[in-house]
């Protein structure tokens, strides 16, 4: 049975579907585990480093998003070594090191974090124009949404984004984000989930990402009720086939569950 290559009994996976890594995902583990093995003690995570391979081919792997966050981690932790060893030759420098760090390791453990800042974290700017018309700030609001948003950190490799999210609630630190830039960050995830459809589905792929975003936004977010065509517009560019139609009603019942009704016309 396929298992997590970096699994951690002390988080709870249960929820978290198994990944199967990129090349470049694979890279990012080898030198984590090479950093690992090279701080030692508490850092080493012996049990972690011991199952990964030396080479992609040599066995099929899997790995939870958790725990692959927490494995990687160790770049942080490196980066933080380095930091202290060059205020070695300052006492002063050396004690404001230790606080930042004890207060670093006590947010860790405890999860508590401040709110993120009010700027889209995925471009890192607050103002957006997209074809002359300013795109506000929205935040996370679904479960779905933030579910994609860090399976597409993933699959972008993105480590600066995987510290800044590892283990945290985006709902409730109010991470904000411009809707294209979450479209165009996430479209790598509705591309994976697409290529692993049905081949006999409907092929109007439509940009799905979109609708989820709009449906986030607008009828969780905003409370608004939307017809279909306008989801079908957003989806396809037009109306569509009834086929597509109910297509589209599966996916977004999939992804939302009892978060959305549909309602029929009297």
């Amino acid at each position: 049975m396929a298992d997590c290559v970096v699994h951690y009994d002390s988080l709870d996976t249960s929820s978290d579907k198994l990944i199967r890594p990129s090349a470049n995902t694979f890279e990012t583990l080898l030198e984590c585990k090479k950093i690992r093995e090279s701080l030692g003690g508490e850092n080493h995570h012996i049990d972690q480093c011991n199952k990964i391979p030396e080479n992609l081919g040599e066995i099929e792997y899997f790995y939870h998003r958790k725990c692959f966050q927490k494995f990687v981690y160790a770049k942080t932790l490196l980066k933080r070594k380095t930091s202290q060893d060059g205020c070695q030759g300052s006492n002063s420098k050396l004690q404001k090191s230790t606080r930042k760090t004890s207060q670093r390791q006590s947010d860790e453990a405890t999860g508590s974090r401040r709110l993120f800042p009010n700027i889209c974290m995925i471009c890192k700017k607050k103002e957006l124009r997209v074809k002359s018309v300013r795109q506000s700030l929205s935040r996370i609001v679904t479960d779905t949404a933030e579910r994609t948003l860090k399976e597409a950190e993933i699959a972008h490799n993105d480590l600066e984004i995987m510290t800044a999210v590892t283990e945290t609630d985006l709902k409730a630190k109010e991470f904000q984000k411009h809707e294209k830039c979450y479209l165009d960050y996430t479209r790598v995830v509705r591309k994976t989930a697409e290529s692993t459809e049905d081949g006999n589905d409907d092929k109007q792929s439509g940009d799905y990402n979109a609708v989820l975003s709009l449906v986030d936004s607008d009828i969780i977010g905003g409370q608004q009720c939307l017809s279909m065509e306008t989801l079908m517009t957003r989806y396809c560019g037009n109306i569509g086939t009834r086929q597509s139609r109910h297509k589209l009603k599966e996916r977004l019942t999939k992804s939302f569950g009892d978060q959305i009704v549909f309602l029929q016309a009297e």
